[in-house]
């Protein structure tokens, strides 16, 4: 063991991050040797990575990135345990795996306006800060926290050519990221002064803030897929019947018209009253915008995000494993 042994231990934790006994014998066995220790630290947690892939993993964050008014990135990674999703080193992995996101704006090809969910292959290659890609990033953070991190998905939104795209996390536990997210793109349709554009932004904000709080799916019914509409009205109609047997169709048909209706009004943008002012809907607001602001060709909402945490993700039990069932099969599996 070299004299400066402490020092080259304090030295090699601190960039990688690992567990003191790990860096101890990765350093010992590649005779002390920094970059030697570095690299098999890093086939260390690759390798506890790998082995702790198959657990479920739905907390974590949600990250939110910007480049200018024209262009937001979000991108979610998720972890075994809301303790690890809110530590800082998953913070930094998280903000960088957005910023990442940006630069895939080109090879994504995402179209101006919309929302891309960016090739899940293109999103762990893309290049963190050091060099290493996303993926890495989650196996080597893997390795540190003895969790499973996992890149979950990515989305480019870009503004139209006379537009903007704003975003907001909810409460978020670091700048840009938090457990909801949502981004709202505006076309205005005619070239923008800079002051108005800024006014848009912050208009483009609140729309976003009001998004995350009242969970808006789509941006209006017209907009809606049609498989949503359809998928909707089964459950309505197998809903209906079960709770009204032996009604005629035409009331059944009825009845489901009048709850897919006010579901519409529940899940679209444009149709819901306004978070900031229930005098107004989010349409209504709009068309008092875009006369304020002296818009003559209106005001639209082009693209609409709402990304959470952990949706979607149920596990294999139904989430009935008790504490201490969860923390005998996590020591064992280590």
């Amino acid at each position: 063991m070299p004299a400066n042994a402490m020092d080259l231990i304090k030295e090699l934790r601190k960039t990688s991050g690992a567990p003191i006994a790990d860096v101890k014998s990765c350093l010992a066995a590649a005779g002390w040797d920094m970059g030697a220790a570095m690299e098999a630290l890093r086939l260390k947690g690759l390798a506890a990575a790998l082995k702790k892939a198959s657990r479920h993993a739905s907390e974590g964050l949600v990250a939110v990135a910007q480049l200018g008014h024209g262009l937001v990135s979000v991108v979610e990674i998720n972890s075994e345990t809301d303790f690890v999703g809110r530590s800082a080193p998953f913070q930094q992995l998280a903000a960088a795996a957005a910023k990442a996101a940006l630069g895939l704006a080109p090879q994504a090809a995402a179209a101006a306006g919309q929302v891309h969910e960016i090739d899940f292959q293109q999103l762990a290659a893309a290049r963190l800060g050091d060099g290493s890609s996303i993926e890495e990033g989650c196996a080597l953070l893997a390795g540190q926290v003895r969790e499973n991190i996992a890149l979950r998905r990515g989305y480019l939104v870009s503004a139209g050519p006379h537009g903007v795209v704003s975003s907001y996390v909810h409460m978020p536990v670091a700048p840009g990221a938090g457990r909801i997210a949502a981004v709202v793109a505006l076309q205005a349709g005619a070239q923008l002064e800079q002051a108005v554009q800024a006014q848009l932004q912050q208009l483009g904000s609140n729309l976003a803030m009001h998004s995350a709080g009242m969970a808006s799916q789509f941006i209006s019914r017209q907009a809606m897929p049609a498989a949503a509409l359809a998928a909707a009205r089964t459950d309505f109609e197998s809903a209906t019947a079960a709770q009204m047997p032996g009604k005629p169709a035409e009331v059944l048909a009825k009845i489901v018209d009048g709850k897919v209706a006010k579901w519409c009004k529940d899940v679209c943008l444009l149709d819901q009253t306004y978070l900031l002012d229930d005098s107004l809907t989010v349409s209504q607001l709009l068309k008092q915008q875009a006369q304020q602001l002296q818009l003559q060709v209106g005001l639209t909402v082009s693209a609409l995000l709402r990304v959470q945490v952990g949706e979607g993700l149920q596990r294999e039990d139904g989430g009935k494993l008790d504490f201490a069932a969860e923390v005998a099969a996590m020591a064992g599996s280590k």
